[in-house]
């Protein structure tokens, strides 16, 4: 893969606080929100199907027997009138979906002496889909890298 003339990455020299300062990595599928934290590594996880209120049939009925309509009038230029139709009477029900749902936390524990941590840098490679947290703690440099593998269908920690 070609590197992009710029930096296509978001980097930042400390943990996150909140859920909004996490880095994010997924598949389509699986995901994970990282926290970078030296002692207690937090990622909250998510999986496509943990939504709020559980599964919804979202089968609109009328929606085949609309069609035809919604045909008629693209063959007629009337491109308006069939989009308000098609959205009225051939979209999902509900209209909307419900939140997705955290599947979990998977903590990581550092267990050891609580000194000074130097040269900490946390970031994600929005190209490649890759995140690492990375700092020296008594001397001794430590790197996590994590993503998540559409492929093999997992999140990855290294």
């Amino acid at each position: 893969m070609e590197s992009a003339p710029y930096s296509s990455k978001l980097w930042y020299d400390k943990p996150a606080k909140i859920w909004d300062e996490a880095l994010p990595i997924g598949n389509g599928r699986l995901g994970a929100m990282i926290f970078g934290k030296v002692y207690l590594e937090r990622l909250q996880l998510n999986e496509d199907s943990v939504w709020y209120g559980g599964v919804k049939n979202g089968d609109n009925p009328e929606a085949k027997r609309n069609l035809p309509e919604v045909r008629r009038l693209l063959r007629e230029g009337r491109q308006q009138e069939a989009e308000e139709l098609a959205q009225m009477g051939m979209m999902s029900i509900p209209k909307s979906l419900n939140p997705y749902q955290p599947l979990g936390d998977l903590n990581i524990y550092h267990n050891g002496e609580k000194e000074m941590i130097s040269d900490y840098y946390r970031d994600l490679d929005i190209g490649q889909g890759i995140a690492h947290v990375r700092y020296r703690l008594n001397g001794v440099r430590y790197e996590r890298e994590m993503f998540s593998s559409s492929v093999d269908q997992v999140i990855v920690i290294r």
